[in-house]
C-alpha cells in the first residue's frame, strides 16, 4: 500500500470488521431510542443528543487517544524505532494526530450526520454546515493540543502513567472550550453575541469563529510538526513561535464580543491594550513549560 506508513499502520490497528460494525450499531441504537422517546420527531432535542454523543466519542475519548498516542509508543519501547524510520516529521505529525484518532472521528462523523438530519428542516443548510465545521475544528484543536502537551512532556521525561495522560487530556479539552462556549451559548441563545466587533468592523460571529478556529487548528498542527522535528534531532528556529505570538496578540486585541450599538461606548484603546497584554503574559508563561528553556520553545535545539 502506498502513502504514509504510520497513518496506514494506525488504520489497520483501529479498523477491524467488528469495530467497523460496532460503532454505527451502538450510535444508531442510542439515537433510535432517543428518537422513539421523543415521539419519533427530529428536531433540536434530538440534535442536542447527537452532539452529546459526539462530545463523548470525539472530545473525551478522541482527546484521550491523541494525548497518549506518542506516550504509548514510549511506554511500549517502540518510539525509538519509529524515530529511526524514514518517516519525516510532517508525515509523522499528521499521522499521529489523525491516525490515532481515526476511529473516534468515524463515530463522530456519524453523530454529526444525525445532527444534520435533526436540523435539516429547522436551520438553513449553510448555517448547519458552519456549525458542523466548528464542532469538527474544535475537535481537531482538542486532539492537537493534547498531543502537543504530551510531546512537550516527553522532552523532559520518558515514563508516564494514567495521571499524566489525564492531565494532557484535560488541557486538550480546555483548548476547545472557548470555541464551543461561543458556539453553544453565543450563537444559539444570546442575542448580544450574534455579531462580533473586530478592529471596529462588525462580523457575523459564526463566520469569524470558523475562520479563526481553522487558523488555530493549523497552528496546533505546526506546533506538533516542530516537536516532531525536535524528536528526530532536527533544529528549529524561534521564528515560528514569534509569529504565533504576534498572530495571537493581534487577533485577541481586536476582538470585542459586544453588540455594535454597545461597543462604541466602551473605551476602545484601553480595552484592546489590556486584552493584548493578558494574551502576551499567558504566552510568556507557556514558554516556561519547555524544559529546554524559553528561547527554545516547541523543540528548538539551537538557533
Amino acid at each position: 500500500m502506498r502513502g504514509n506508513p504510520e497513518f496506514i499502520r494506525n488504520l489497520w490497528q483501529e479498523f477491524s470488521l467488528h469495530r467497523l460494525i460496532m460503532m454505527p450499531a451502538v450510535v444508531g441504537i442510542l439515537f433510535l431510542l432517543i428518537y422513539l422517546i421523543h415521539d419519533s420527531t427530529l428536531d433540536g432535542w434530538t440534535a442536542k443528543w447527537a452532539i452529546l454523543i459526539y462530545f463523548v466519542i470525539v472530545y473525551f475519548r478522541g482527546t484521550r487517544v491523541a494525548s497518549e498516542s506518542v506516550v504509548q509508543e514510549i511506554n511500549g519501547k517502540t518510539w525509538d524505532t519509529q524515530r529511526m524510520s524514514s518517516v519525516g516529521p510532517w508525515s509523522m505529525a499528521w499521522a499521529k494526530l489523525f491516525g490515532s484518532t481515526i476511529y473516534a472521528w468515524y463515530g463522530g462523523l456519524i453523530c454529526l450526520g444525525l445532527y444534520w438530519m435533526s436540523y435539516i428542516e429547522i436551520i438553513p443548510d449553510n448555517r448547519i454546515f458552519k456549525l458542523v465545521l466548528i464542532y469538527i475544528v474544535c475537535g481537531v484543536i482538542a486532539h492537537a493540543t493534547g498531543l502537543l502537551v504530551s510531546m512537550l512532556a516527553i522532552q523532559k521525561r520518558r515514563d508516564f502513567g494514567r495521571l499524566q495522560i489525564t492531565f494532557y487530556q484535560i488541557v486538550g479539552l480546555m483548548a476547545a472550550v472557548p470555541g464551543l462556549y461561543i458556539l453553544l451559548f453565543g450563537i444559539a441563545d444570546d442575542e448580544t453575541y450574534k455579531v462580533l466587533v473586530w478592529y471596529d468592523t462588525v462580523f457575523p460571529l459564526i463566520d469569524f469563529m470558523v475562520v479563526t478556529l481553522l487558523v488555530y487548528a493549523v497552528w496546533a498542527l505546526v506546533g506538533i510538526w516542530r516537536l516532531m522535528r525536535a524528536e528526530l534531532q532536527m533544529v528549529n528556529g524561534p521564528w515560528v513561535w514569534l509569529l504565533f505570538v504576534v498572530f495571537s496578540v493581534g487577533v485577541s486585541t481586536g476582538v470585542r464580543f459586544l453588540h455594535p450599538d454597545i461597543a462604541p461606548a466602551m473605551p476602545a484603546i484601553s480595552l484592546k491594550a489590556a486584552t493584548g497584554y493578558v494574551i502576551l503574559v499567558i504566552l510568556t508563561y507557556i514558554i516556561l513549560l519547555n524544559p529546554r528553556g524559553p528561547s527554545c520553545f516547541a523543540g528548538c535545539d539551537g538557533m
